[in-house]
């Protein structure tokens, strides 16, 4: 196949050149105007940033790995029309990336969008949990979840998270470099050593040399020690040694090759390019059977995993200590604490306080699956002994409730009155968020009777009417 296919986008233009002994060019350009502005793209040029492979054809499939010095791309492609138009699937493994793009033969051509596909596209966005932020405080019962279970609920698990988690590793493409054309001329480089004393140094030397000279007349005339003139001959000596400079020079010269060496080279070439070519073929065939392997290693495992990856992150900040000491109950929380018992077994506790609050629940829910933690409250609006307004809105509560939060401990506080009145419906708001929590569905549903949460001034009422007798 001799073909030249073209992927326009806003600023640039993807090039992929195919020739008929299977070897694949692409490259990125700028908003080509004509074919003839692509000259610079062929097999003879080395331009490190080409991606160079070998392509595959497979009735109506086309599959290659594009390799250049900043990384590997491969290409999946459905033939729609063999002389002009292929839909590309291509994954980046630089930076994992995924898109589908179609090119075309005509450079003019102006392709549907690209339909950018998110890092491991096969996985679907749930949107789980979205239906469990029910953060009202207003009635009971209030619901609170950690906002670090909420994200993770949503959290899309990719491949890389699961192989990692699995300790599975990812196929890596092995590619051989393409071998360079060979160079038509020999390049050698010369040193050349040439004088570098400057005009400065020369006439320097000449005043020095006449001065020497004059000196010299004069003293075979007048009684002139001979030293004096060896001081003025030294100290030019000394000069000129200073000032001197040399300059080393490197000459590059180049010779043609005798063109029955460079033709011998030259098939020399052909033969390793096609040796590589061969060999990256084999390689690519390789890479391919163990992503398949791969990816259907990791959607077997992806379920279970992606549910063990999420259960970690339920597991809270802060555990429970006991605390044994028989704490005083009312009746109203012993007939509950059977109702759990009763529905939950041992994951549930009571008598514990939590570090460094040094909290006590009245009653804590740990998932034996999980490991998920919640605290449990039965909310009174005033104490029978103290005769005091307890559990308002804007009371303690609403500090004490964000500190479980941020230790990663969810929250569910019913009034006393729905814990009397409706105590299996109380049961079943648990079961129903424990079950929602667990499995990452978006199946949190209850029937209870909301119970209007009271202020410090209506809790003050509700003592004065004895309201807690009264249900």
């Amino acid at each position: 196949m001799n073909l030249t296919l073209f992927h326009n986008q806003k600023d640039s233009t993807h090039v992929l050149k195919f020739y008929d002994d299977n070897l694949v060019i692409g490259a990125s350009s700028t908003v080509l105007k004509s074919e003839k502005e692509i000259a610079w793209l062929n097999r003879n040029n080395n331009n490190s940033t080409f991606g160079k492979g070998t392509y595959f054809i497979e009735q109506d499939e086309i599959s290659f790995v594009l390799k250049s010095s900043q990384g590997s791309v491969i290409y999946k492609g459905k033939i729609i029309d063999k002389n002009s138009l292929i839909e590309f699937e291509i994954e980046s493994l630089i930076n994992g990336h995924k898109s589908t793009k179609l090119y075309s033969n005509t450079l003019t051509f102006n392709p549907i969008q690209d339909t950018s596909i998110a890092k491991d596209s096969t996985l679907q966005d749930t949107s789980i949990l979205k239906d469990l932020t029910l953060q009202n405080t207003d009635f009971f019962p209030i619901i609170l979840i950690p906002k670090n279970i909420l994200a993770s609920s949503n959290q899309i698990i990719s491949n890389s998270d699961i192989s990692n988690f699995l300790n599975i590793e990812s196929p890596k493409l092995k590619q051989l470099d393409i071998p360079k054309v060979p160079d038509l001329y020999v390049h050698t480089t010369e040193e050349k050593t040439e004088f570098d004393g400057g005009g400065c140094v020369l006439n320097g030397l000449i005043i020095i040399g006449l001065i020497f000279v004059i000196l010299f007349f004069i003293s075979l005339n007048y009684a002139i020690p001979f030293w004096s003139l060896n001081f003025i001959l030294g100290a030019g000596f000394i000069f000129y040694r200073i000032s001197i400079n040399y300059k080393t020079k490197s000459i590059n010269k180049k010779t043609k090759i005798p063109e029955n060496i460079y033709n011998s080279k030259l098939e020399d070439y052909k033969e390793k390019l096609n040796e590589v070519l061969n060999k990256n073929a084999t390689y690519a065939n390789e890479y391919f059977e163990k992503v398949k392997l791969f990816e259907r290693k990791i959607e077997l495992n992806r379920k279970q995993t992606e549910l063990e990856i999420y259960y970690s992150t339920l597991i809270p900040f802060t555990k429970i200590d006991n605390n044994k000491q028989n704490l005083k109950r009312g009746k109203t929380e012993l007939m509950f604490l059977n109702h759990l018992i009763n529905e939950f077994g041992s994951q549930v506790k009571v008598d514990t306080f939590i570090h460094p609050y040094k909290y006590q629940p009245d009653f804590v829910f740990i998932c034996d699956s999980t490991n998920l933690h919640i605290d449990i409250e039965i909310d009174e609006p005033y104490s029978f002994q103290e005769k005091k307004a307890i559990h308002y809105k804007e009371s303690s509560d609403d500090e004490r409730n964000e500190n479980f939060l941020n230790e990663n401990w969810c929250v569910i506080r019913f009034s006393e009155k729905q814990i009397i009145t409706e105590p299996l419906n109380c049961i079943n708001v648990i079961k129903s968020v424990v079950s929602s929590l667990k499995n990452k569905e978006a199946d949190f549903q209850f029937n209870i009777t909301k119970d209007k949460r009271w202020s410090y001034e209506e809790s003050l009422v509700m003592l004065d009417n004895n309201y807690r007798l009264k249900y």
